[in-house]
């Protein structure tokens, strides 16, 4: 019995942490797809190939541990029977016990029986319990998730008046990278189609960080930022080169 709570508990485990290592890699896969323009412009396919890769080897050694302890308990349900025989009757035996069909025949019937039910369903039992208990808790994390307001998408206005197409205008913008925590606090900016802008400052001021927010990288807490269909290109501060150039 203690065994076999033994493997109900690795079960468990087993079941647990692929999920886990599944979810990771289907995040690294997500990242990839939704910022291939980024990992291409820096040239960052090999670290990424690198991590997706590491990430698939986790999840397959997982699978493999998990079937590893499938087999090993699925070894045991087949030679329990025969165990349990050996040792209940060459323990009668040597104690000078008499065997004969009456009482040994109930005997096997009743390993079989036991076997059966102890040895396989038990562990399985815990296994499915596990991932009720292992689904359940993620669809309750899931349905606590708050809704954050897009605000870069209600904020980022186009103005119809022609004349200001190709014009860049910031009215008390400000942006943050995550958690709300504003980087860039109450700015106000206007540049005109055609002028050539200059942003000189501190290490440190939020010059990066302003081109960021021009560019949609950046999360628009309050204010609104009025890009008017313009097409931007854009030079990093960081060298860089494309793959097989």
């Amino acid at each position: 019995m203690l065994i076999q709570l033994y493997f109900g508990r690795k079960f468990r485990q087993c079941r647990e942490t692929p999920a886990v290592f599944s979810d990771q890699h289907i995040q690294a896969y997500n990242e990839f797809i939704y910022g291939y323009h980024s990992v291409k412009m820096y040239n960052w396919e090999k670290p990424m190939e690198n991590r997706i890769a590491q990430m698939r080897r986790k999840v397959l050694e997982s699978i493999q541990y998990t079937s590893r302890f499938r087999a090993l308990n699925m070894t045991q349900y087949f030679i329990s029977k025969q165990l349990f025989s050996l040792a209940t009757f060459g323990s009668a035996w040597l104690l000078g016990y008499p065997l004969t069909i009456a009482n040994t025949f109930p005997l096997m019937i009743s390993f079989a029986f036991l076997s059966h039910n102890m040895v396989c369903c038990v562990p399985i039992a815990c296994e499915k319990f596990a991932e009720v208990e292992f689904a359940s808790k993620r669809i309750d994390a899931f349905m606590r998730l708050t809704v954050k307001e897009d605000h870069q998408s209600s904020s980022n206005i186009v103005s119809s008046d022609p004349k200001q197409k190709g014009s860049i205008i910031m009215s008390n913008v400000s942006a943050s990278w995550e958690n709300d925590i504003s980087c860039l606090s109450s700015l106000n900016l206007s540049i005109e189609k055609g002028t050539f802008v200059g942003i000189v400052g501190p290490v440190g001021s939020g010059k990066s960080s302003l081109l960021a927010a021009i560019l949609g990288q950046m999360n628009l807490i309050e204010g609104q930022l009025n890009t008017n269909h313009s097409l931007f290109s854009y030079a990093a501060q960081s060298p860089w080169i494309f793959a097989d150039t």
